[in-house]
């Protein structure tokens, strides 16, 4: 395909859309020493500005979409950086062509803990939604393999090595989003590990404050941070992971069973603290989710079928059902939805 090279094939636009990644891979053409030949687009352009005289229609943006689509380039974080120091445009507001269309077009996420199981599932399809979506983990190894997945589906994408425990790791994360995206609009809390401990008495200290340092301080730190972040850009949406366990008490991780419970509390606060300045705060309460978290602790690799059998719906929930009720809540469908938690659990705590 013959490669065009352009100063004028890009375009304000009312709002933010999907697809931004790639469009700057064509704005760092577009500033380019060499251009070999001009782009057909440069017609509608104005000389003087360099920007098109009315907005691309739906054949032109799809003829860019193609020229990018075959490009070899993959920019990083300072070249994106770059892009927008020299063109003096901020990412959401460049319109090219609609990469993909979704219900988080243009959004730009963090999934803390999505490296693997709901997390990993609610990041991807984050991105697949259009969103770009920054995958959060202390996990490189699962964190890399999930930018690479997501990728492929054609979503937007990267990996930051973070311990969502550590206050100056999370403020870290949040800046460098707003220096690189310039916006945050969505923030799940996502990060956990599913461990076993004993009967209340044996619990030890240590247990104790691990296990609420990452299931219960983790989401807090999110939300510390974030919410600053999210009242720059006029709002947003956080999505705090819970676990339907705090209806009927834990056997298996005092811990645990308390931070989740403390993480309702934590999302009604933040909601009724934020929700006036355009934050909503919902919290998710999955219940036994077929996860390799939830397969460890259960000490059996075919976890579906051993809780199948008790759960109404006839089968296990997989990360993906959460997934989805995790888009619907970052998504402007939950505008009137705040402040709520929803238990998904195949109807077991209906028993």
């Amino acid at each position: 395909m013959t490669r065009y090279y352009s100063r004028n094939c890009y375009a304000n636009a009312e709002k933010r859309i999907e697809g931004w990644h790639y469009d700057l891979r064509l704005a760092l053409w577009c500033h380019s020493i060499r251009r070999p030949k001009v782009h057909p687009l440069d017609s509608i352009c104005a000389k003087d500005t360099g920007r098109p005289k009315r907005r691309l229609n739906k054949h032109e943006r799809d003829e860019i979409t193609d020229i990018i689509s075959e490009s070899p380039w993959q920019l990083t974080k300072q070249e994106i950086r770059n892009v927008i120091a020299r063109t003096k445009i901020p990412p959401w507001e460049l319109e090219v062509g609609r990469v993909k269309s979704g219900k988080l077009t243009g959004k730009v996420a963090i999934v803390t803990g999505a490296a693997s199981g709901i997390s990993r599932a609610t990041a991807l399809l984050f991105a697949e939604e259009g969103a770009y979506t920054i995958i959060a983990d202390i996990d490189s190894k699962g964190g890399e393999e999930a930018v690479t997945q997501a990728r492929a589906s054609g979503g937007n994408a990267e990996f930051q090595s973070v311990d969502a425990t550590d206050p100056s790791q999370v403020e870290a994360l949040v800046a460098d989003t707003l220096s690189t995206y310039g916006a945050l609009d969505i923030l799940v809390n996502g990060a956990a590990y599913q461990t076993e401990t004993g009967p209340v008495a044996d619990v030890t200290e240590e247990e104790w404050d691990s296990g609420l340092d990452l299931f219960l301080k983790a989401p807090f730190l999110g939300c510390k941070y974030a919410i600053p972040a999210m009242l720059k850009g006029g709002g947003g949406a956080i999505i705090n992971i819970s676990s339907a366990v705090v209806l009927r008490g834990s056997t298996f991780s005092l811990p645990y069973s308390v931070a989740k419970a403390g993480i309702v509390q934590l999302t009604k606060t933040t909601n009724s603290q934020y929700c006036t300045r355009g934050i909503r705060a919902n919290c998710i309460l999955p219940g036994v989710i077929d996860t390799p978290g939830s397969r460890r602790v259960s000490n059996s690799p075919s976890i579906a079928a051993k809780y199948a059998d008790g759960i109404p719906v006839g089968r296990m929930g997989v990360p993906q059902d959460v997934a989805k009720l995790a888009l619907y809540l970052a998504s402007d469908d939950a505008a009137y939805v705040a402040g709520a938690s929803f238990l998904i659990d195949g109807g077991i705590n209906n028993l």
